[in-house]
């Protein structure tokens, strides 16, 4: 992912710029047994912008996922992969949903995919939103829909080591056990990721016998 990881933390720092102070963010990224350099070039990027770094050995994406809530102090956490580039929107956008609806167990934003060496997304402001109260259901919307990212998640809810050792499904798990846990969440239909498509990543990996072992583990 070396070839990414600029993209990805430049993108993250320009969102916070863009926010103008209305929301405080913590960044903490993980290097999770890296062998492509990406290590030393994470260093070098946290400490040009003022993020932290970890470096553990190589667990996978929930145990990479599980140092960083470890760590993490902020009432809310939100997820990015290495690849993928946080719009510049997406502070300006979380911190209004947050003081128009304060509360909320999650805060869920829509994103948009992308080709690699395509242009990145536009942003899109916020259109309409959604509350929903989960203490006696928990509607289709967000059983089909709901991701891991662009999505807030209130930390406390989601306690500690929330994420499984599943090589595929651990993000759709993770999403499943923090919403019966949740009481209320707010959807919104604002666009503040671009999910890149790109060949090689754990989404896009070809059909094999390891792969329909992975997602039967998961169901």
């Amino acid at each position: 992912l070396s070839a990414y990881v600029s993209r990805t933390l430049g993108s993250v720092h320009e969102a916070i710029c863009r926010d103008g102070g209305g929301v405080s963010v913590e960044v903490i990224c993980v290097d999770d047994g890296s062998s492509d350099g990406s290590g030393g070039l994470l260093d070098e990027l946290c400490a040009r912008y003022g993020f932290r770094a970890l470096h553990k050995a190589n667990g996978g994406e929930g145990s990479a996922r599980n140092a960083a809530l470890s760590v993490a102090t902020g009432e809310y956490v939100m997820f990015l992969d290495g690849d993928d580039v946080l719009l510049p929107n997406a502070f300006q956008t979380a911190g209004q949903m947050l003081r128009e609806r304060a509360g909320a167990d999650l805060y869920s934003f829509r994103f948009l995919s992308f080709a690699d060496g395509a242009d990145e997304p536009a942003p899109e402001p916020v259109k309409t939103w959604r509350v929903y109260d989960l203490k006696c259901r928990i509607p289709a919307e967000l059983i089909s829909g709901l991701s891991v990212f662009p999505t807030l998640f209130r930390r406390t809810t989601a306690g500690s080591d929330p994420f499984g050792d599943l090589p595929l499904g651990a993000d759709r798990q993770f999403v499943m056990e923090f919403l019966a846990k949740a009481q209320v969440a707010v959807v919104s239909d604002a666009v503040v990721l671009g999910y890149r498509l790109r060949k090689g990543s754990m989404s896009q990996l070809p059909w094999s016998a390891s792969k329909v072992r992975s997602l039967c583990d998961h169901a």
